[in-house]
């Protein structure tokens, strides 16, 4: 069902699915466009990876993946790297893999969550911290 409504999706810059059950990959044509400002997709049954796509979306602001549980695979390096990124909340996914030090080019970065990763997301000292 999700997948069927991508396309009318694409367009908009803030989508909120939360607690819907959704099945299957995350679309990875919702940040297609790259005008998606926030995207809360929380509380789902998404599997797979999240789509390299989502590196496109420079606006975003906000990213909140977490309760899927079945997500897996790592964070992009190029998400963390969004410049106007201030909320990542992937926590209670099968992530895996470290935040390695080119987070610290997310300068307007505020809220990290990665909590309850099956596969250990570890966050990396980063400097001066």
């Amino acid at each position: 069902m999700m997948a069927s409504m991508v396309r009318q999706l694409a367009n908009f810059d803030f989508i909120n699915v939360l607690e819907n059950n959704f099945t299957g990959p995350i679309p990875p044509d919702m940040c297609k466009i790259g005008t998606m400002r926030e995207l809360l997709i929380l509380q789902n049954n998404f599997t797979g990876e999240i789509p390299e796509s989502y590196a496109n979306c420079t606006i975003m602001d906000r990213l909140r993946v977490c309760k899927n549980f079945s997500l897996s695979g790592v964070i992009l390096a190029e998400i963390w790297g969004l410049p106007k990124l201030k909320i990542i909340d992937v926590a209670m996914n099968g992530l895996e893999g470290t935040i390695i030090s080119y987070i610290e080019r997310a300068k307007s970065l505020g809220e990290i969550n990665v909590a309850n990763n099956r596969r250990g997301v570890k966050k990396k000292k980063m400097a001066g911290g």
